[in-house]
């Protein structure tokens, strides 16, 4: 199991963004924990899948309100990116509650989409409007 520790590479330097990413870290930790006990504890996997629905629903909608307060020129194409993230999680969220649901598998794939998202996504897309929100005083 990898373990992901925060690091300021991650940081978009707006603290309260960087909290809820470290959050994120956090979650992605959570799961490959899960993941790796024996026996698996499926209900506990499900929880932490409900968890990263929880986290889109609120660290994306926090960006959001502050990309329409900031006025962020590149909002439009940022959103579409936390569209397909919430898309994304809400499939793992149905196919892990089908009653024939291979959880582990599932659960796997959550994982490796996060740590997918959390390179591509923080690390460059997130980072683009760092400068931007600190020009506009969004700590």
């Amino acid at each position: 199991m990898m373990k992901f520790i925060w690091d300021a590479k991650y940081s978009v330097n707006i603290k309260s963004i960087d909290t809820q990413h470290q959050q994120f870290f956090a979650l992605i930790n959570k799961i490959f924990f899960a993941l790796s006990q024996r026996p698996i504890d499926t209900t506990e996997i499900k929880q932490i899948v409900t968890e990263f629905i929880k986290y889109a629903e609120t660290h994306l909608a926090y960006e959001e309100t502050k990309f329409q307060e900031s006025q962020y020129p590149e909002a439009q194409s940022h959103c579409q990116f936390h569209d397909s993230y919430r898309h994304q999680i809400a499939e793992f969220e149905k196919q892990i509650k089908l009653s024939n649901a291979d959880v582990p598998t599932i659960a796997n794939q959550l994982a490796q989409f996060a740590q997918n998202w959390l390179s591509e996504h923080i690390m460059a897309t997130d980072q683009k409007y760092s400068q931007f929100f600190l020009a506009h005083d969004i700590r």
